[in-house]
């Protein structure tokens, strides 16, 4: 039987780091190792993950941001499959053993399955409003294009080859926001064989309680971050020569990322000027919002069709139940 790992950064979640370890430990099919990176926490959080013993492996780093947390995780996994969680979301009981079967069954690289995004309030979970990711995304564009206009993923969702993740390399360690992103698109780029199901859910966090992804960001490094995850796409794309380069929405989300840099007065931003030249992207931001506006009105959320949302099923509601939570 495949052997599965799962990697955990965390950073001051000693209230409920426990409860995502936990989560794991519980899985109808449990996990070979659970790697927890703790990134420089400054509360209890080491005291909480040490009385787990050797039911996980435990590494401490200075703060080095989250990148650099799930890279020292991947230089000692060990499993077949990676699972990725953070360390205040929780996943379905019967998620890997479900998603590990239909990587075997297909011999795919990546699974995805729906999420919700919420908050917890003792026992039970609130969800914000519609479960993302019902269906596969349509099939109109590859992923790729999706992901970089209309579409985002979390790869606490997903289920990945370990060897597929060995040979796309590391995460980006000078980046605190939008690593993830980056990431992704390098292993789209190495074209994986990616499959769907629905039979799984994960419950995303929506609350920050001091989220790694945040410590020792601000305004200034937000921009920074975007504009330097977009500059580094581009570059990516045209050795490629990938056509999402001229899509009118990527190019209005890369305006979006030239304007808030703009701001700030920083350079190094020739690469975001030459692909948003030639439109109105200001109206094109005005009509994009106006759009968004109208979803809301028509369908109660403001989620792109690329998303596939739609309420929590009854299946769905008795996963969650499994997990402990009342809806």
């Amino acid at each position: 039987m495949a052997k599965i790992s799962v990697i955990i950064p965390n950073y001051n979640r000693a209230t409920i780091v426990s409860e995502t370890v936990e989560n794991m430990l519980l899985q109808s099919l449990a996990p070979d190792e659970i790697i927890v990176v703790d990134d420089g926490s400054t509360d209890d959080s080491v005291s909480v993950l040490k009385s787990f013993g050797n039911k996980i492996t435990l590494i401490q780093q200075e703060n080095r941001g989250p990148g650099a947390a799930r890279n020292a995780a991947l230089r000692i996994v060990t499993g077949d499959f990676v699972q990725f969680m953070d360390s205040d979301d929780l996943a379905s009981l019967n998620k890997l053993q479900h998603q590990s079967a239909i990587l075997e069954e297909t011999d795919g690289d990546i699974v995805y399955s729906p999420w919700v995004r919420g908050y917890f309030r003792k026992k039970v979970f609130h969800p914000e409003n519609v479960v993302l990711q019902q269906q596969a995304l349509p099939s109109v564009k590859d992923m790729l294009t999706w992901f970089l206009t209309d579409w985002s993923i979390i790869f606490q969702q997903c289920l990945f080859r370990r060897i597929f993740l060995k040979n796309v390399g590391f995460y980006r360690e000078d980046m605190r926001l939008h690593e993830d992103g980056e990431f992704f698109v390098r292993l789209l780029l190495a074209e994986p064989k990616v499959v769907f199901t629905k039979n799984v859910l994960t419950l995303y966090c929506s609350e920050n309680h001091d989220k790694l992804t945040g410590s020792g960001s601000n305004a200034q490094r937000k921009a920074r971050d975007t504009a330097q995850f977009f500059i580094r796409v581009i570059e990516l794309l045209a050795k490629e020569r990938h056509p999402v380069l001229g899509h009118w929405r990527f190019r209005l989300n890369v305006w979006r990322a030239l304007r808030d840099m703009q701001k700030l007065d920083q350079e190094n931003l020739s690469k975001l000027k030459l692909i948003t030249r030639g439109r109105e992207w200001d109206m094109l931001d005005w009509l994009d919002k106006k759009w968004g506006g109208f979803r809301q009105r028509l369908y109660g959320h403001r989620w792109p069709s690329s998303y596939q949302a739609g309420p929590l099923t009854e299946q769905q509601k008795s996963l969650i139940r499994e997990i402990g939570y009342f809806i």
